[in-house]
């Protein structure tokens, strides 16, 4: 069975990263023509009322930038141990960085050299 992205709702995204590196919003904007079904759904994981986002950090920032309520997303469910690795993960950024929402992440734009070095500090300590 193919299944078809829903539209789901910015704010309901639960932020699985703490930065996003400014060249990968500059690319995500050369596939942008002003429509959310121009940005490649985002893939998510529903729980409790909300969905671990598990690809589509930067493109929901980058969306909610341009002043979207909405993202196209494929939702996922009955993976147990996906879920609780997404939500080790967004107790990180949250821990880590005060990273609740896609508004919250949407402040932590960093240049790439930034972004990278941070990736390979947090790879260490896992």
């Amino acid at each position: 069975m193919i299944q078809r992205p829903v539209y789901l709702p910015i704010n309901k995204l639960v932020p699985t990263e703490c930065l996003v590196p400014e060249d990968r919003l500059a690319e995500i904007a050369g596939n942008y023509d002003g429509t959310v079904e121009s940005i490649a759904p985002a893939s998510v994981y529903a729980f409790g009322g909300n969905y671990l986002i598990e690809n589509g950090n930067k493109r929901a920032v980058f969306l909610h930038q341009q002043g979207h309520d909405n993202i196209c997303s494929f939702v996922r469910e009955d993976d147990p141990q996906e879920v609780s690795k997404l939500v080790r993960l967004a107790r990180k950024a949250r821990d880590f960085s005060d990273v609740k929402t896609i508004a919250d992440l949407a402040q932590k734009i960093v240049p790439r050299d930034e972004y990278d070095l941070f990736m390979e500090i947090l790879d260490e300590e896992n």
